[in-house]
């Protein structure tokens, strides 16, 4: 655990930049920002303002084309608020549906969150294009620990793998494809359990997700600015060629 944790700081520290630290925030995220067709969005408040709030409804977003045509817009009351205190996170599941209950095609949408502060982030994703995603569930701020959300709707049930690196380039060449991940310091800490990555193995669920996977990001000052990227593979050890399913990628900047 300790060769782990300081390949990680190491690998870090050299791709870190003097980024003064963010201040805490209420503030929001969606993803995969390439999202498989089928699966579900995932919605995310961060509540590190130090401020208590109450989430008034179960359906806090909408979705609209580029174009500005709605595309979801039901609000969804609760009979009670739900809280999100403050060092909390809270997330919702936008099923890739329609006001009509119909699935959305494949294409870019943007995703209109409402804030219990009153303010409303939009994010862009593209749905369709890749056949797994994955998002992290909660802003990257330095001392967090914050879930990886991973959908692969194809792949029910089966096992799968995470991995972190410092860069998406040049790529792993394997049998199924490239993983987009460089062979880095981080890369090889990320391969075996430790207190920074959590639960990096596992099986999918029924609807081929996983929220299980965990990074706890180190209190250094020094690596907010950092960009940290993951990737995770779907498996069947027992095929000829065991990887399945290459996720795209997704990177954070560490704050």
């Amino acid at each position: 655990m300790k060769h782990s944790r300081l390949a990680f700081a190491l690998a870090a520290l050299a791709l870190a930049s003097q980024t003064p630290l963010a201040s805490a925030q209420l503030t929001a995220s969606v993803g995969p920002t390439e999202a498989p067709l089928g699966g579900r969005v995932a919605i995310t408040m961060s509540n590190d303002s130090g401020v208590d709030y109450l989430v008034g409804q179960a359906c806090p977003y909408n979705v609209r084309t580029l174009a500005g045509s709605l595309v979801y817009s039901i609000d969804c009351p609760t009979f009670v608020a739900t809280p999100l205190p403050a060092g909390e996170v809270l997330t919702f599941y936008w099923e890739q549906l329609d006001d009509t209950f119909s699935p959305v095609p494949a294409g870019d949408y943007v995703v209109d969150v409402e804030l219990p502060d009153g303010t409303n982030p939009s994010f862009t994703i593209t749905i369709g294009g890749t056949p797994a995603g994955i998002t992290m569930l909660g802003a990257p701020l330095l001392g967090a620990s914050r879930a990886l959300y991973l959908s692969s709707p194809g792949d029910p049930g089966e096992l799968f793998g995470v991995a972190a690196s410092g860069s998406t380039a040049p790529g792993i060449p394997t049998c199924a494809g490239t993983i987009p991940l460089f062979p880095d310091g981080v890369f090889l800490a990320s391969l075996q359990p430790s207190g920074v990555f959590q639960n990096f193995t596992g099986a999918l669920d029924g609807l081929g997700t996983s929220t299980s996977p965990v990074v706890s990001i180190p209190t250094i000052p020094s690596l907010a600015g950092a960009s940290l990227s993951f990737d995770f593979l779907v498996l069947d050890l027992a095929a000829s060629c065991p990887i399945q399913t290459i996720s795209s990628p997704l990177t954070v900047v560490l704050q």
